[in-house]
């Protein structure tokens, strides 16, 4: 493709859409298909609310949201949150009792993790 997925602009985390809570998942999914098999530009908040309206969110309440940065300060606290607080420094990340396990793992390390049981008295990164 040539391009980097950088969010400089931060509409591609406009998560705070009120519809949001039932379809993130649906919508962040749909975000990175356009992007990445689609080679759309998700730094167009035409192409944003066109795959929002494609789920069944309001477009123009969407397009709002994005425009005025409505949720600017929300995303701004949770992201504060994820790295300050919760000590997020990859993506993914899981958080299984105390232990942290940050970027791509095998197969078998979430489980393993879940199932040692050794991990529930500290907050380690693996």
């Amino acid at each position: 493709m040539g391009t980097k997925l950088i969010w400089r602009n931060m509409h591609g985390h406009s998560l705070g859409h009120e519809n949001m809570q039932r379809k993130g998942g649906a919508y962040i999914q749909r975000v990175f298909s356009a992007y990445y098999q689609e080679e759309k530009d998700i730094g167009k908040v035409s192409v944003l609310t066109s795959l929002a309206a494609e789920l069944g969110l309001d477009e123009m309440e969407f397009k709002q949201a994005l425009e005025t940065r409505r949720y600017q300060e929300a995303l701004q606290k949770a992201l504060h949150h994820a790295y300050y607080e919760s000590g997020v420094r990859a993506v993914p990340t899981y958080i299984i009792g105390n232990q942290v396990l940050q970027g791509f793992h095998r197969t078998n390390t979430i489980p393993g993790t879940i199932f040692r049981g050794d991990h529930w008295g500290r907050k380690t990164p693996v």
